[in-house]
């Protein structure tokens, strides 16, 4: 985990990747801190460091893939695309406490036919 990135209070990093293995932790550059594991293995482009708008297209809502349009999200649904792969997730967006750092809590997205 990134120093500058720390799990949500109560909550170790190895809790949240047990717990939400589709997780990104990002930092206000939207600079990947932490990932789920299951993500990991599935996406491994996908790293610490690197800008989540450079491996994943918001699909929805229609906001900026920026912090302060992810924050405007918050209460909504979203759903992302994995541009290498093209594996659809879909969950929701948490901001932490001290408002520096977005938690995407995600799950694989299936559309039915």
């Amino acid at each position: 985990m990134a120093a500058s990135i720390r799990p949500p209070p109560g909550f170790t990093a190895a809790q949240v990747d047990l717990t939400f293995p589709f997780h990104l932790l990002l930092g206000l550059d939207l600079r990947i801190g932490h990932l789920g594991p299951s993500l990991a293995r599935i996406c491994p482009d996908v790293a610490v460091g690197k800008l989540l708008i450079h491996h994943f297209e918001l699909l929805r809502p229609e906001v900026q893939p920026t912090f302060e349009g992810l924050c405007a999200a918050v209460n909504y649904e979203t759903r992302w695309q994995h541009r290498a792969s093209g594996l659809r997730l879909r969950g929701q967006t948490l901001l932490t406490e001290d408002m520096e750092s977005l938690i995407l809590l995600w799950k694989p997205w299936v559309e039915d036919n």
